[in-house]
């Protein structure tokens, strides 16, 4: 298969969304109310990729049709990237899950999946206790005090190894998608990115950070909240990298973790 570089984003960010998957929320699951040393794999991977805190919406990308300009790219009807196997042209499908990074429960997924890899529960107490240590920053996560952090990923279900969101983020600068990038409560109150991590190499995530508070000490999502929506396309509501997330699914003893 061979791919011809120029940007698949500008394709990604307008193609409608022809599946989206959202979980019904693994916050009235039994398991969440475990400690989550305490959870199995399929237990956090359900939350990292079917929950609540975590959307995964998928889109077939059809490299003959055109596109339209997106977060500032240029206009391309026929030079964005495309596939090709045995010589034709074919569609890519491609599956795009946004994460919740500075919610609770996904830091706690991510570090019991490590926890997993490393036989945690098989370690003696010393062990155990370097080892919380070492993945203390990532369960404590010191940015997301003032900060929500989201992430994102691509991964294509019919081409092993194809990330649009790498070969479009690649090399971008925050002042030059911080324009177009946004998340959004349903009070029409904004909050732009004040820092950006594009992916080093396929299949890495990429990641946003929101300032919290507005200059008022005014958190963006509060309990009264009932949607809230993260914005990586300026001209298609519909894009597969456009999400909307019921806030009342993240609601845990009353508090939103997020």
């Amino acid at each position: 298969m061979k791919i011809r570089k120029h940007s698949v984003y500008v394709a990604l960010m307008t193609v409608l969304l022809w599946a989206g998957l959202t979980g019904v929320g693994p916050a009235q699951d039994e398991w969440l109310k475990q400690p989550f040393a305490q959870w199995s794999k399929a237990d956090a991977q359900k939350l990292l990729n079917d929950s609540p805190w975590a959307r995964t919406q998928e889109a077939r990308l059809d490299f003959g049709s055109e596109v339209r300009r997106i977060a500032g790219a240029p206009t391309t009807s026929s030079g964005h990237q495309s596939t090709e196997m045995g010589g034709a042209n074919i569609a890519v499908d491609y599956r795009v899950t946004l994460r919740l990074r500075s919610a609770l429960p996904i830091r706690q997924a991510l570090v019991r999946l490590k926890q997993i890899e490393a036989k945690y529960d098989q370690m003696n107490a010393k062990e155990r206790a370097a080892f919380d240590e070492k993945i203390k920053g990532l369960l404590d996560c010191p940015a997301c005090a003032q900060n929500y952090v989201v992430a994102l990923s691509c991964k294509s279900t019919n081409y092993p190894g194809a990330d649009a969101l790498y070969d479009g983020l690649r090399g971008r600068t925050l002042p030059g998608l911080k324009p177009y990038v946004h998340l959004e409560n349903d009070r029409s109150e904004r909050r732009s990115p004040i820092h950006f991590v594009a992916p080093k190499a396929p299949g890495e995530e990429t990641i946003f950070f929101f300032p919290r508070f507005d200059d008022e000490d005014r958190p963006l999502v509060t309990p009264a909240t009932r949607k809230l929506y993260f914005r990586l396309s300026d001209s298609n509501a519909k894009a597969i990298t456009n999400f909307e997330l019921d806030v009342t699914k993240l609601l845990l003893n009353g508090e939103v973790a997020f």
